[in-house]
């Protein structure tokens, strides 16, 4: 409970989800509230939605709000297969609440917006199963449960009532014990009169020496002499000697974004990059940018992370797409590499974490995408992950962090940032603080690092290939120059254009991009990539049993070479207790819990990452009791089109 003015607030914070995975870095809390004047007439319960970005907005509802939000999210879910459902809802004449279920990366997502204007939001994503359900069972249980919920808030305030009485018995007490009256004889000793004015005159002498009411007649030694002095806070950190901050970016942040934007018109922003820190670093000579990068390697980055750029940037400019604001971290196996390159990641990850932050802030308040940085944010991360992420490898989570951390306090103390701030205080939004940095580089962490690690840029080629997401193979006979100059000009235009390449296209981009015939022969002929599979592969969840001795002793004797053939024939699909008979009462909890994750089939996450994989299963909720009974169920809560989700609404 808390006190405005005269009136008392109740509330009960129901549900909260901080969105650290898809890009909003929005907080979600659902709470119950009510208010009362004198406590004992209590106003209707309310239940209120509050999103927060870098500043908060809240949607109220009474008990006829949430029956009407419950039937429109009961009939979204029914009609939801993976294209875009939008609800829009105005409950409050200056503020909507805007919902969206859709499909990114085959997971299933809902938007939450609540929508003053167009430069005046606050927005967060979040996972439609549990966490989007779970907040429609409350929409749903406030209204069914709305003459619940106002019954007992009339039993409070009969409580409040005779609380109120309880409380003011003690000055009944001592009201009654006033009107008794005692009278009170006190006996005071005689004072000697010769002590009393001795007493007065010490106290005269010592008022005197001191210097009266006039106190800067009073010298204290310490002071004078220095030896007592008043300490500022400071902050402190070990200096940092940068020769990219330092030689390259002269102490100021906005050299880096001048760099990329210039870079991101080339044909080949990473060789771009890579020149001006040979040629304006200072660097020692054996520093090589991209140390150990294969041929192939060279090729896969230069024509993923252009391209990456470009789908993303047409897209927003042409359709209105916004810009995502992550997406997986391009890099290469790196050999033979130096501290400079160490040094150089670390700077990179930081000014990445700026960058991020930055552009969260000023997306709440400037919609164009260059000015609120996603552009750059988009660049940053395409051309400059190779140089980044390649080389942060043998350091602990916490390590990362400090020396991220220290880095900041270092650049911030130098005024690297400086123009960023006064950016941030016009628009009123705060300048990135140490606990912002401090958030990204902890989360980015979780993914750089760890068993499993990062897929590499072969990985990613390979698999973007083998989708038919691209058209060029890793192994290919063009050269760098066709792929920079040719390919991908012509593969985002195909893209654009519904992936059909068309002979008005090809006029188009013949006359804008100069592509040759070979090169689009090479699109015009049928792609039918070929799936490789690597030797001797075994899937994360065959490694995390393996890797993990608690898992062998759950596993009875009798079973464990056919359960084992079993995982390592099940691979990259789904694990189902109901395909196969195994004794799972003599199972241990540890072991029914991680086969009931496997799902990689739902969510590719868990062939990527291993430590994904640990991570839900540490994060976990689910028992073995729950487990068993959700599988027994004969009228499952959630099918794989969520078709029984209206059931629950």
């Amino acid at each position: 409970m808390y006190q405005q003015s005269e009136t008392n607030w109740f509330g009960q914070t129901i549900q909260t989800y901080k969105d650290k995975i898809y890009g909003t870095q929005g907080y979600l809390r659902v709470s119950l509230t009510t208010n009362s004047d004198d406590n004992k007439q209590f106003n209707p319960p309310r239940l209120n939605i509050n999103v927060s970005n870098n500043h908060s907005k809240n949607m109220s509802l009474s008990g006829e709000n949430a029956l009407e939000l419950a039937m429109a999210l009961s009939q979204a879910i029914k009609t939801f297969k993976g294209e875009k459902v939008e609800i829009v809802k105005k409950f409050k004449a200056d503020l909507q609440l805007v919902i969206e279920l859709f499909q990114h990366e085959g997971a299933d997502l809902a938007k939450f917006t609540l929508l003053s204007n167009s430069t005046d939001f606050t927005i967060i994503v979040i996972p439609l199963f549990p966490t989007f359900m779970f907040f429609g069972r409350i929409i749903k249980d406030f209204s069914n449960n709305y003459f619940n919920i106002c019954e007992n808030i009339f039993y409070k305030s009969i409580d409040s009532i005779q609380k109120e009485v309880i409380l003011q018995l003690p000055n009944l007490i001592k009201g009654m014990s006033r009107q008794v009256e005692m009278p009170i004889d006190l006996e005071l000793p005689d004072l000697n009169k010769d002590v009393v004015e001795k007493t007065e005159v010490s106290i005269k002498e010592l008022d005197t020496f001191i210097g009266g009411s006039d106190m800067s007649k009073v010298n204290v030694p310490e002071i004078d002499s220095g030896k007592i002095e008043e300490k500022e806070n400071k902050v402190t950190f070990t200096e940092v000697e940068s020769k990219f901050v330092t030689n390259i970016l002269k102490n100021d942040l906005s050299t880096l974004e001048n760099t990329i934007s210039g870079l991101s018109v080339s044909h080949n922003p990473i060789e771009g990059f890579r020149k001006r820190l040979v040629e304006d670093g200072d660097y020692d000579d054996k520093f090589q940018p991209l140390s150990g990068i294969t041929e192939d390697d060279l090729k896969s980055l230069s024509y993923m992370s252009r391209f990456t750029f470009l789908i993303f940037q047409k897209n927003y400019i042409e359709n209105g797409v916004l810009i995502p604001q992550g997406f997986s971290p391009l890099s290469f196996k790196a050999k033979d590499f130096t501290n400079d390159n160490i040094e150089l990641a670390y700077d990179l990850l930081l000014f990445n974490g700026y960058f991020r932050v930055l552009r969260t802030k000023l997306e709440s308040k400037i919609p164009n995408a260059l000015e609120n940085k996603s552009i750059v944010h988009l660049a940053y991360r395409c051309f400059l992950d190779s140089f980044t992420f390649s080389f942060i490898k043998n350091i602990k989570k916490d390590q990362l962090v400090s020396v991220i951390l220290n880095r900041f306090r270092c650049y911030d103390s130098k005024g690297v940032f400086d123009k960023y701030n006064t950016s941030c205080t016009t628009f009123g939004v705060g300048v990135v603080s140490e606990n912002e940095i401090r958030d990204f580089v902890a989360g980015l962490a979780e993914v750089i690092l760890g068993n499993g690690g990062m897929p590499t840029i072969d990985e990613l080629h390979r698999g973007a290939y083998e989708s038919g997401s691209l058209r060029l193979p890793i192994q290919n006979d063009f050269n760098l120059e066709q792929i920079t100059n040719e390919i991908i000009p012509l593969e985002v235009s195909i893209k654009l254009n519904g992936n059909k390449l068309t002979d008005e296209l090809i006029t188009k981009v013949k006359y804008k991009e100069s592509v040759s015939d070979e090169i689009i022969e090479f699109f015009k002929k049928k792609h039918k990539p070929v799936k490789t599979k690597k030797i001797d592969e075994i899937s994360n969840l065959q490694r995390f049993i393996k890797d993990n001795e608690i898992f062998k002793e759950q596993i009875p004797d009798s079973v464990r070479d056919e359960f084992n053939e079993y995982i390592a024939k099940l691979g990259n699909t789904d694990f189902e207790f109901k395909n196969v008979d195994f004794p799972y009462e003599q199972f241990g909890d540890d072991l029914v819990k991680v086969l009931y994750l496997w799902k990689p089939e739902q969510d590719d996450n868990l062939i990527k990452n291993v430590k994904y994989l640990r991570d839900i299963y540490g994060d976990s909720p689910h028992t073995r009791s729950s487990i068993f009974a959700k599988e027994s169920s004969e009228n499952e809560e959630v099918s794989a089109d969520y078709s029984n989700f209206a059931d629950l609404l």
